[in-house]
């Protein structure tokens, strides 16, 4: 079946013209969009209609979103729903989305399950399937396929947001190993994208104070109110609890003019495929591999070992 690809920036004029209103956008503030005063945090699947559009989205575009509270969908699939609605938050623009917040794999039992399998999904679309927003940055989106009108019915008969292959086939060529690492690679990515969210959240009731940042134990301990999900602290496949970086403990917000450069939280260890995802101030993440992780790796050495002397 053809697929429809759409490359920014033709993005927002594709939706306005599917639409039956063009997309509109509004300047809004952090606070206010956190508060739900905006949009809607939350959605359900019966909340939508024909207005609305089904999209896929493709490349790097998750890892641009603002906002997104995680996973929904499963590992493989970025499929949203939206309007075409778009809000402007400082001098970034965003689409306005929702994702299918429904439960995956378990990425633990998935590892110990070998290559041959991969566990089913434990959880079906409803009607009733929880929405989340999910802001989706223009400038280093990737591209949309197969946008089209949303259709309920359609939705849950084509239940397929959550599939990996079991296929005998898949284990025979080798790639299903391939698919669980990735897997995992994905979760850990929206694992960090939640806890972005959780920083910012803590930050907004603490006069924009960053949470501890001493070590794992104490950011978890101050974040996992706004996040209340254990397991979003740690990587999916081995259990290691994500690395925050100690050098920015007691900052707050304001002291940082970059945001998109500084470095908050990363994986603890290097993935199967030699990268390492890291979280940054403005609520992106983005894997690092080759010299870029080289050079992240030494400074984090350099700030660890600064902070023990200073703890002399």
């Amino acid at each position: 079946m053809r697929r429809t690809i759409w490359k920014l920036p033709l993005l927002i004029w594709g939706l306005s013209w599917t639409l039956a209103q063009p997309a509109r956008s509004q300047n809004v503030d952090l606070p206010t969009v956190l508060a739900g005063k905006t949009v809607p945090l939350n959605l359900t699947l019966k909340d939508l209609n024909g207005d609305w559009r089904r999209l896929t989205v493709n490349g790097q575009a998750d890892m641009s979103s603002f906002l997104r509270l995680m996973m929904g969908a499963g590992a493989t699939s970025d499929v949203y729903y939206t309007k075409g609605q778009t809000l402007t938050v400082g001098s970034e623009t965003y689409i306005v989305a929702y994702r299918a917040k429904i439960k995956g794999p378990d990425f633990m039992s998935l590892m110990r399950m070998g290559p041959d399998r991969v566990p089913p999904m434990q959880e079906k679309l409803t009607p009733d399937t929880p929405l989340v927003l999910s802001l989706l940055n223009q400038r280093t989106m990737g591209s949309l396929i197969d946008i089209k009108p949303f259709d309920l019915q359609d939705e849950l008969a084509d239940n397929k947001v959550a599939a990996l292959p079991d296929t005998p086939a898949a284990a025979a060529n080798g790639q299903a190993g391939a698919l669980d690492a990735q897997a995992a690679n994905t979760a850990s990515v929206n694992n960090l994208k939640q806890l972005g969210l959780g920083t910012m959240m803590y930050a907004q009731d603490h006069n924009n104070i960053l949470p501890p940042l001493k070590d794992a134990a104490a950011f978890k301990k101050a974040v996992l109110p706004y996040v209340k999900a254990n397991e979003m602290f740690v990587y999916p496949a081995t259990g290691e609890a994500y690395q925050p970086n100690p050098f920015l403990r007691g900052k707050s917000l304001g002291d940082f003019a970059k945001p998109g450069e500084t470095i908050i939280l990363a994986e603890a260890n290097r993935a199967p495929d030699g990268s390492r995802a890291v979280l940054y101030l403005d609520g992106h993440v983005q894997r690092l591999s080759g010299p870029a992780l080289d050079a992240f790796e030494q400074d984090m050495k350099a700030q660890q070992q600064r902070v023990l002397q200073e703890a002399k």
